[in-house]
């Protein structure tokens, strides 16, 4: 047995789950000791019952890929379990003011006694870090065996994929509305899997507007994956860290007006649009679940840091008693 498989973990995931990640929990456990327990929705709402805290001992560490909506409320059961690991995508919600979650991930996160978050935004992790709270940055990734250039001929020239709907993508929705005015974008839909693949591979300008967000959504890198030229809402900070260059693998904008003027430029130079979606392409190769694996590996590896809530977050009281 290799040194890296002496990790014992077990991780517990849904049914059903969309994006499915099975190839995720697959090249983990090529690095870990992995048992992984799927459960229907209804079981993943108490999935304490099936990882008793003398069962901890088992366990060198407790991965959770479950969604938040079905925790919050059994604080008190999940403070229980020992080494628990949460692997949360939608942590965006947690500083998003129109959010029904504002605020409430940091809140159940810091009532425990010990617990680590693997973020897929950084700028996120390190406020969760700023609020006392054990986190690491994974990042976004997507399965790279559904999600490739098929190098078909693109027939959507302008498009995003995605929701618009809702109070939380409320930014977005007005970004792309202004987008719309100065070209034809084309919002189509698509069932996930090989049908989200084909339409990816029609369009050759994603726009992408993660707008009030603060990171940027598996979207841009599943685009990417597939040979779409990304445009992409700049996030700050985050750019650098996810290693985009602004008319290099993506084109960045922080407006529509700046958006549609390189979008002309790009549009008029072809070697100068090849190379740009060729770029695109060798980034993507690090946000997809092989890679992500590597990350996991060593954010669950790492000896627990032993923090302190700060501020509000230290009141938890009341918050127990949910």
């Amino acid at each position: 047995m290799t040194k890296e498989k002496q990790l014992n973990v077990v991780a517990f995931t849904i049914e059903g789950r969309l994006p499915n990640n099975d190839h995720m929990f697959s090249c983990l456990g090529k690095l870990v000791n992995l048992e992984l327990r799927r459960l229907t929705r209804s079981e993943a709402k108490k999935f304490y019952r099936y990882i008793t805290p003398r069962q901890c001992a088992k366990y060198d560490r407790v991965l959770v890929d479950i969604p938040f909506k079905y925790m919050f409320n059994n604080v008190k059961k999940i403070r229980k379990i020992q080494n628990i690991i949460f692997l949360n995508e939608d942590l965006c919600q947690n500083y998003i003011e129109g959010s029904k979650w504002f605020g409430r991930f940091s809140k159940f996160y810091a009532s425990l006694p010990q617990c680590r978050i693997l973020a897929s935004g950084y700028t996120h992790t390190q406020t969760l870090k700023a609020e006392g709270i054990d986190a690491c940055f994974v990042g976004k990734a997507f399965d790279e065996t559904l999600i490739l250039n098929q190098e078909l001929e693109r027939d959507i020239e302008y498009a995003f994929v995605g929701r618009i709907n809702s109070n939380a993508y409320s930014e977005r929705k007005a970004m792309l509305s202004e987008v719309s005015k100065h070209i034809n974008l084309e919002t189509p839909r698509a069932n996930p899997g090989a049908e989200y693949n084909a339409l990816l591979n029609r369009i050759v300008f994603f726009v992408s507007a993660d707008v009030g967000l603060g990171e940027y959504m598996i979207k841009n890198f599943e685009a990417l994956a597939a040979g779409c030229l990304l445009c992409a809402f700049r996030q700050g900070e985050e750019d650098t860290v996810i290693g985009f260059k602004d008319m290099e693998n993506a084109l960045l904008y922080s407006n529509s007006a700046e958006l549609i003027e390189k979008i002309n430029t790009v549009s008029s130079d072809l070697n100068l649009k090849k190379s740009i979606r060729r770029a695109g392409t060798v980034l993507a190769a690090s946000y997809n679940y092989h890679s992500m694996s590597v990350k996991l590996f060593d954010a669950i590896s790492r000896c627990f840091v032993q923090v302190k809530p700060s501020g509000v977050f230290g009141k938890i009281k009341g918050f127990l008693d949910v």
